[in-house]
């Protein structure tokens, strides 16, 4: 994967509005606000809805329901296991920073996918 991560870092003071036009553009729901690369939170569309459900208007600056304790790994972890790290935490998106705090990657969570047999059952469903 070709990986933008423009189209996932987000400055600190954006309106909720605009921090949704860029989770909708990129192909996870999640954003990370930075100050220029270096990461500071996180915020999903998630966080976005509950805001929004409580009462938030779209127009709030996005740092106020930011995560300003964002899971991540470095660089250098190179035996990390990323799919590991975010099934465990539940989480979909994981950014790589280097030794400075910079966003230098994102892993994102690999989909499992299982075959199932089919089980051949006859089923009659009775409405009335």
């Amino acid at each position: 994967m070709n990986l933008n991560l423009d189209n996932y870092l987000i400055p600190e003071n954006t309106s909720i509005v605009d921090a949704m036009k860029v989770i909708g553009q990129g192909e996870k729901s999640v954003a990370f606000l930075c100050d220029g690369r270096r990461l500071l939170a996180a915020v999903s569309d998630g966080d976005i809805r509950r805001h929004l459900i409580s009462g938030g208007s779209v127009t709030d600056p996005v740092n106020k329901i930011a995560n300003y304790d964002p899971i991540y790994v470095y660089i250098s972890d190179e035996n990390a296991d990323y799919d590991l790290i975010m099934r465990r935490r539940s989480i979909s998106a994981l950014p790589v920073l280097d030794k400075g705090g910079n966003v230098v990657d994102i892993k994102f969570l690999t989909a499992i996918v299982t075959s199932k047999a089919q089980i051949k059952l006859p089923v009659v469903i009775m409405a009335g």
